[in-house]
């Protein structure tokens, strides 16, 4: 009975390091939308330039999202889970001194690498691992964290006119989470063990190691891709991801400019009406957690986008008083789809596959957000962003329509455990 405490002890303790590590990955995800006005201007760079920094962001995190999973195989999830987290606080504390927009463009790399490393270990992990549940309150801590960096930038901008001093509160926070992250090292072992048995010392310790007992199923073994793609509902999955993504980043980046621009509204109003949004996304991602306990993710997903298309819809009518009360909406229903996509991928593909599937989904995903939204800012610039919800509308109907072409090809392919 002791034993089985601990081990529960254990779980959550282990859970309780994943929210901090999403809540990092967050506050490093939302530095450069937040202070590329201040840093522009104190480096003497356009702040055009923010639309190259956006790609080769993205790059980064591409690149981070496709190796993630042979990271994995060769050192199992702890020693990835510390490297990034390592390689998050010497970039991020790095950006905060560099002086030129060359430096700063090899960092945002490093940035992106680290945070898409990290959010596929932390999302494959949670899929295999935790319930759906957990995996929506994983990705409203990463909201969380995107809704920190704002506050501290703003604070440190404001009062002390310093874009440099948040980036080096959020290089401490980094710090702090390296350091739990390496406290944590003995938790990691509920699941698996902390290196493959391969590294185990003698042939007596890998037999025996939890690995070998559990006949390697908690491992990560890395599959090739081509052996991904032929998946039954692989390439569906990937393609509802980008056009999802999509949807919700071209909101992050554009949704400002249409109410200043289609709107009439300040450039401050429609920065704080896009707070409600982060806001209600998190707890859209909060309640997701707690209906996932009694419905399954696909029901959540059908039911969120049937309820944001509605949403979208009014949004083309919506008189400009009531389009803060709109974005609250939106931001409700865009929460709970993210997590729930990626937490029935095990179920699509079966457990085997699903950590090489989830880090395709990411890389797919950041291939879509580093070229639609960027597309439909340009289409916007020229015709005028009394379109721009038009784009939304249309992302999400293609993203519904793939749903229920993957939905019905799982029916006739049930994943295999």
């Amino acid at each position: 009975m002791e034993k089985g405490n601990n081990v529960k002890k254990a779980l959550y303790m282990l859970l309780a390091v994943l929210f901090l590590l999403s809540i990092g990955d967050g506050i490093a995800n939302a530095l450069l939308g937040s202070a590329w006005p201040a840093i522009s201007a104190d480096i003497g760079a356009p702040i055009s330039y923010q639309s190259i920094m956006i790609p080769v962001y993205y790059a980064g995190t591409i690149l981070g999202s496709l190796t993630a999973e042979k990271l994995m195989g060769v050192f199992s999830n702890f020693f990835p889970a510390l490297g990034r987290a390592i390689l998050l606080l010497a970039a991020v504390l790095l950006f905060s001194f560099s002086g030129s927009f060359a430096s700063m463009i090899a960092l945002i790399v490093l940035i992106g690498y680290g945070i898409a490393l990290g959010q596929v270990l932390l999302d494959g992990y949670m899929a295999r691992h935790y319930n759906a549940a957990a995996m929506s309150w994983l990705q409203a801590s990463f909201g969380l964290g995107g809704m920190i960096a704002p506050l501290f930038l703003a604070y440190t901008i404001g009062v002390y006119g310093s874009w440099r001093m948040g980036y080096q509160v959020a290089a401490g926070a980094a710090a702090l989470i390296a350091i739990v992250t390496l406290v944590s090292m003995p938790l990691w072992r509920v699941h698996a063990p902390i290196l493959p048995a391969r590294f185990a010392a003698g042939r007596k310790a890998r037999e025996n190691s939890p690995a070998a007992l559990d006949g390697g199923r908690q491992r990560v073994t890395a599959k090739p891709i081509a052996e991904l793609f032929r998946l039954p509902g692989t390439r569906l999955i990937l393609v509802n991801m980008v056009f999802f993504t999509s949807l919700e980043v071209s909101i992050f980046f554009w949704c400002t400019s249409f109410l200043v621009e289609a709107k009439a509204f300040t450039a401050a109003a429609a920065a704080s009406y896009m707070m409600y949004f982060y806001g209600a996304q998190v707890v859209g991602r909060i309640l997701s957690g707690a209906i996932a306990m009694r419905l399954q993710d696909s029901k959540i997903i059908r039911a969120s986008q049937m309820l944001l298309l509605a949403c979208l819809l009014c949004f083309l009518f919506t008189p400009a008083s009531a389009l803060p009360l709109m974005l609250v909406l939106i931001g409700l229903f865009t929460g709970p789809i993210f997590p729930n996509l990626i937490h029935e991928v095990p179920s699509i593909v079966g457990k085997e596959y699903s950590q090489g599937v989830i880090g395709l989904q990411n890389a797919a995903a950041n291939v879509g957000n580093a070229i639609i939204p960027m597309g439909i800012g340009l289409v916007c610039g020229r015709v005028g962003f009394g379109v721009f919800p038009y784009f939304l509308l249309a992302l999400l109907v293609c993203s519904i329509i793939f749903k229920f072409a993957l939905d019905a090809r799982r029916k006739r392919y049930p994943a295999v455990e």
